[in-house]
């Protein structure tokens, strides 16, 4: 497995530079630094590969039919931003330059991207033991929708058995995870990633989106208009100390936390009863920070 996710990595990387034909993939992957294994890639493994490759990373892999060529058609930016990271990923591994590139760890869970990827594209029912913090281990069957990375862990938004919502789960709580067999092709809902989690933070889909202004002071300001918080961020008003910044979006827990990650460069102006929230949750820190006991409140 580890083999064949070196290859959809080396193979986006080559394809987002220019076109190649078979022969040419075949012929520079068998001397590429990343086949330590020397393995020579057949008509049948590319086929194969570049269909999870596709998967993986939502793009797609393009055959021009009068050149025979294959190019790359990129998806949306959540694609790009994994692209990029794999890319880095890639230049780490050459000899001459791992002693100045440090990288995150590794996403949590990718050791059953396999399975999922193949039980999303067979339409099939996923079973497997969940173990989550606030209750027992339970075991569930469902249908996986779409994966998602999130902060360095990996997740998969699935339609449970006997359920007409969706869950999300982390994949490294997920264990004894196999495709249930010999069952008809489930029925996919009709709704993209983009769509679910258009007017989401992260991963969490609750509650209902309103409108936010968020007050960022110098330099954070700069920052956000750089790497801005979510898709739906303008700035709607602005001095030489601050910048607000209007967002659409569902204020969820992951939000709140995202608020707090950029300390007291950042403040809520509306809605009233979000600033009150943070207002709560500062005063609930400092209590934690002076006490040294839990002054948490539940979410």
């Amino acid at each position: 497995m580890i083999h064949q996710y070196k290859f959809c990595l080396w193979l986006v990387n080559k394809l987002a530079d220019r076109e190649m034909s078979l022969e040419e993939i075949q012929r520079e992957w068998l001397d590429s630094a990343s086949n330590d294994e020397g393995v020579p890639l057949t008509a049948r493994t590319f086929s194969r590969y570049r269909a999870h490759a596709e998967s993986l990373l939502n793009v797609d892999i393009e055959c021009d039919k009068s050149t025979n060529r294959y190019r790359l058609v990129a998806g949306d930016n959540v694609a790009d931003w994994i692209l990029s990271a794999m890319r880095v990923s890639e230049l780490a591994r050459r000899v001459d330059i791992r002693d100045f590139i440090m990288l995150e760890n590794p996403p949590a869970g990718s050791g059953i991207l396999d399975t999922v990827i193949k039980a999303r594209e067979r339409c099939a029912m996923l079973k497997f033991s969940y173990r989550s913090l606030y209750q027992e281990t339970r075991r569930y069957r469902a249908v996986p929708l779409f994966l998602r990375l999130f902060r360095q862990r990996w997740y998969v938004t699935a339609r449970r058995e006997g359920k007409d919502f969706l869950t999300t789960f982390a994949l490294e709580r997920m264990t004894d995870v196999a495709m249930v067999e010999n069952t008809a092709p489930a029925t996919m809902l009709p709704v993209s990633p983009e769509e679910y989690y258009d007017d989401c933070f992260g991963v969490i889909h609750s509650g209902e989106p309103e409108r936010i202004v968020l007050r960022a002071f110098w330099p954070q300001n700069a920052y956000l208009a750089e790497v801005p918080m979510h898709h739906s961020q303008r700035a709607v008003a602005e001095n030489d100390n601050w910048t607000d910044y209007e967002l659409y979006l569902r204020p969820t827990y992951d939000f709140k936390q995202e608020l707090l990650w950029h300390r007291d460069k950042l403040a809520v102006i509306s809605p009233a009863w979000l600033r009150d929230d943070m207002l709560d949750i500062l005063r609930r820190m400092a209590e934690s920070y002076k006490s040294g006991e839990p002054h948490c409140k539940d979410e």
